[in-house]
């Protein structure tokens, strides 16, 4: 399988797998407010229009020349840090003789180095971006995730919601905007990354020199753990009929860690499968409940089980999370389970491959976490975890937040 090509902060795969040329730029500040806020209303503004590109239908015009380029942006948390990613795609230079991704390429530059921040730009970004938070507000499991881990993460990343907060994009002005821009543009870490038909080094060039305006010394943290013990509830009370439980999970241990993958397939084991322990006690035993999955916030080391139950059921629900989590701790499970969940870890790797954004987003994050990994090299480390690993990884989670959105016990 082909692997990137590194040139400082410029990451290149040259492929014939895809036709197309997906580039994305990546940015990374500190994932603190009101930066965070701040970094979603650009990534309305800035693909939106810009000084030279005034007008929706001029952006339009430009991607309809260059074949029907693409252009998004999207937020994302990684523990400390907060990323802010603009992502283009069109097809390759190869098989278009108008040069389609090289004027593509000069197009996002001028996006980014002439940003439209005005009073109107950024009163559409503010409708955009709280209409946004609305619906996080207005989904039960997704403000039951967003407030367990304001509770469990107080003064931490992780209590730092990655799109936003109301009062805060409120009170944003256009001058703090713009100033806040020009920091990004020259403190942010960056990385470029390229996938396509292309040649390696010429990519590297005409990205290198497109975006010569970045800081390629710039760094910045990220992965942390979160290292509480202390357990806290708390319950938002809501006229629904499922009541939407959550509980976060201290695994005291970052991304960083030799033995994480131990704990990314024991995560699996607990909630992630067919056949996962939460699966098969609390659903197809019990009948509590119609789904129950768990998952991780990996850049901060936590993980979490999520659920919909009737409240009266709440207590006893916890106490059969409590007992599959004991089951992965004590070692008293199937070893046809773990294979099962590394199957289904080597599974997404490889499909991972066929996805040129998947790609991307697999590097980054070996990037981020210093790791020099390939697909293949991944799949060879999953494969390697044993049944004592998974006891060991378990044994140093603890929980810390049980969260509740919907009626209480009794109603």
């Amino acid at each position: 399988m082909e692997t990137f090509q590194h040139n400082g902060r410029f990451h290149v795969m040259e492929t014939e797998k895809f036709k197309d040329v997906t580039c994305s730029i990546r940015f990374l500040g500190k994932n603190e407010e009101p930066y965070v806020s701040m970094r979603n209303l650009l990534a309305q503004i800035l693909v939106d229009r810009s000084e030279h590109y005034p007008l929706k239908s001029d952006i339009a015009a430009v991607c309809d020349a260059c074949y029907g380029l693409n252009v998004d942006s999207k937020t994302t948390a990684y523990g400390k840090a907060h990323g802010l990613e603009f992502r283009f795609k069109t097809i390759s230079d190869r098989y278009a003789s108008d040069k389609p991704f090289e004027k593509a390429v000069d197009f996002i530059a001028d996006l980014l180095r002439f940003p439209l921040i005005n009073e109107a730009t950024l009163s559409e970004a503010k409708t955009n971006v709280l209409a946004s938070l609305l619906r996080y507000e207005d989904n039960p499991s997704q403000y039951a995730m967003i407030q367990a881990c304001a509770m469990a993460g107080e003064n931490h990343s992780l209590a730092v919601f990655s799109q936003g907060k109301k009062e805060v994009v409120e009170a944003i002005d256009v001058e703090q905007l713009r100033r806040y821009y020009r920091d990004l543009i020259e403190n942010d870490r960056f990385d470029c990354f390229a996938v396509g038909d292309f040649s390696a080094t010429e990519m590297v060039e005409t990205l290198r020199d497109a975006f010569s305006f970045l800081n390629e010394q710039n760094e910045i943290d990220s992965a942390y753990a979160l290292d509480s013990s202390e357990f806290k509830s708390g319950h938002t009370q809501r006229d629904i009929e499922q009541t939407n439980l959550i509980r976060l999970y201290s695994i005291h241990r970052d991304v960083l860690d030799e033995n994480y993958t131990a704990h990314r397939l024991a995560v699996v084991m607990l909630g992630q499968l067919p056949n996962s322990l939460l699966f098969r006690e609390v659903r197809e035993a019990r009948s509590l409940c119609y789904s129950i999955y768990s998952g991780m916030v990996q850049f901060d080391g936590v993980v979490s089980v999520s659920t919909g139950i009737d409240a009266s059921k709440k207590d006893e629900v916890e106490i059969l999370i409590e007992e599959q989590i004991d089951l992965l701790r004590l070692g008293n499970f199937e070893p046809k389970l773990l294979q099962t969940a590394k199957d289904m870890m080597v599974s997404s790797i490889k499909s991972a491959g066929d996805d040129a954004t998947s790609i991307i987003n697999f590097h980054h994050q070996r990037i981020l976490t210093r790791r020099a990994e390939t697909f293949d090299s991944a799949i060879a480390k999953i494969m390697e975890v044993r049944f004592e690993d998974i006891l060991e990884a378990v044994s140093t989670w603890t929980p810390i937040v049980s969260y509740t959105v919907g009626l209480k016990e009794g109603q």
